[in-house]
């Protein structure tokens, strides 16, 4: 007889109310609204025992200016307690003590002392603006204190006679050189307030670049050559600026070189052998041409004194007034001063 194999299938049925719960996380949110709460509690609780009636009237007033105007107070009286600025008078410094606020004295109102307890006074005392000194090392009555003057003056004394220096040595320099004699018109130098302005400029008998040529002549570069010599030892910095006549400057092909271009390649000429001389390159601004604009002969604007090349020195401080110039005649500067 065979066996038979008997199988149980069991069927497990659950009710919805069986289902577990699931939580999410709108506790979180709720639980910091509290803490919020509790934080602004706190707060208030805290304004209310550190403050007066009359501050309180203050912060409420400023949290409510819809509010009658009865309940306004001054601003200086609703505030909480702050030292006066140095900057302004201010009416009075507010103390706080058991609960009540007292007004002491100005302090910048008064140049007597105050009691020992009075804080307003001590802080008054070291608040209250007073005109700036400089006090040397050593003492007041040491140093630079027993030769007032402007800031910086010295210094510009000391540059105004270094540059006054270097413009006697070059115009003997050129005077003494047998080559270079006749060519001592060409070079002017004008000394004004803010720089020094060392032009070499063409002459009708004597030009220091000839006709079209963007480089100088033998003449030309032997003078910048002496010029080079002695503004390298000096701490200013230079720029250098090349003009031309206003004859049109035209030259075939497809490219055309104008005046523009013929005054700035004369300037970085001028800047080569300025270096070559030995001048440092890292002291030179800039190189530049300015054509025929701003000529040194306005009623003949194609006069060889227009053909020119000017070496400005900046200077480091400003002058009170200028000096004479190198070429034997005193100029006149931009500003005015001999």
């Amino acid at each position: 007889m065979a066996r038979n194999d008997r199988r149980h299938l069991v069927i497990r049925r659950s009710d919805d109310s069986e289902t577990q719960d699931r939580h999410g996380g709108a506790w979180k949110i709720a639980y910091a609204d509290f803490m919020t709460a509790m934080m602004s509690f706190f707060l208030v609780m805290w304004l209310l025992n550190a403050t007066t009636d009359e501050q309180r009237r203050g912060i409420a007033q400023f949290f409510n200016p819809m509010a009658d105007k009865d309940t306004r107070v001054q601003p200086t009286d609703s505030m909480l307690d702050v030292p006066p600025s140095p900057l302004t008078t201010g009416r009075s410094v507010r103390r706080v003590k058991d609960g009540k606020t007292s007004a002491a004295p100005n302090p910048a109102a008064s140049n007597q002392g105050g009691p020992a307890d009075d804080i307003s006074h001590s802080a008054g005392t070291l608040l209250t603006a007073r005109p700036a000194s400089i006090v040397p090392i050593g003492g007041p009555d040491s140093g630079s204190a027993q030769r007032p003057g402007n800031v910086g003056a010295d210094d510009a004394a000391a540059e105004q006679a270094g540059i006054a220096r270097m413009v006697s040595g070059l115009d003997q320099a050129i005077r003494n050189d047998g080559e270079l004699r006749g060519a001592a018109s060409n070079l002017s130098v004008q000394i004004g307030r803010d720089d020094v302005r060392i032009e070499l400029r063409d002459a009708s008998d004597t030009p220091m670049f000839d006709s079209g040529a963007p480089a100088p002549n033998r003449l030309g570069t032997r003078m910048l050559a002496e010029i080079a010599k002695w503004l390298a030892p000096m701490p200013e910095r230079i720029s250098i600026i090349g003009y031309t006549d206003a004859a049109a400057y035209r030259v075939g092909g497809a490219w055309r070189m104008s005046n523009w271009t013929l005054s700035a390649l004369r300037a970085d000429h001028a800047r080569e052998i300025l270096v070559r001389a030995g001048y440092p390159d890292g002291k030179i601004l800039d190189v530049s041409g300015a054509a025929d604009r701003n000529p040194a002969v306005p009623s003949d604007p194609s006069a060889a004194g227009n053909r020119r090349v000017v070496i400005v020195m900046h200077r480091r401080y400003v002058s009170p007034a200028g000096i004479e110039g190198a070429s034997g005649a005193a100029h006149m500067n931009e500003n005015g001063d001999d």
